[in-house]
C-alpha cells in the first residue's frame, strides 16, 4: 500500500503540473506555457509511474509467499480488498490517462 501511495503522489503531482493545461488548450489552441521538452518529461514522467506500477511495484499480483502457503491467500484476499487495492490502481491508471491524453 506504501508503494502505491507513493504512485498516487506522482500522479498527483502530474495533475498539479498539468491542471491550467486543459483551460490553455481550450482557449489558445495550443500549449505555448511550456516548452515541448517540458511535456515531454511530464509525459515520460507518467508513463515511469505507470511502468512502475505494473512491472515492479507487484500490488496486484498475489505474493510468492501465497503460492507456497495456500492457507494464507484467504488472508492475502481480505488484507487486499479493505486496502482496496485493484479499484485504487484504476483510478490511478484513470487519472494517467486523462493527463497522457491532454499532454498528446
Amino acid at each position: 500500500s506504501s508503494r502505491l501511495a507513493a504512485f498516487a503522489e506522482s500522479v498527483q503531482q502530474s495533475i498539479e503540473d498539468t491542471r491550467g493545461l486543459a483551460a490553455e488548450l481550450a482557449a489558445k489552441g495550443d500549449i505555448v506555457s511550456q516548452s515541448q521538452r517540458d511535456i515531454a518529461r511530464t509525459y515520460g514522467r507518467l508513463i515511469l509511474d505507470r511502468h512502475t506500477i505494473y512491472l515492479y511495484a507487484d500490488v496486484l499480483d498475489t505474493p510468492d509467499v501465497c503460492w507456497e502457503n495456500p492457507d494464507l491467500d484467504p488472508l492475502y484476499r481480505l488484507v487486499n480488498k479493505y486496502l482496496e487495492l485493484s479499484p485504487r490502481v484504476e483510478l490511478l491508471n484513470s487519472r494517467v490517462d486523462v493527463v497522457r491524453e491532454l499532454l498528446s
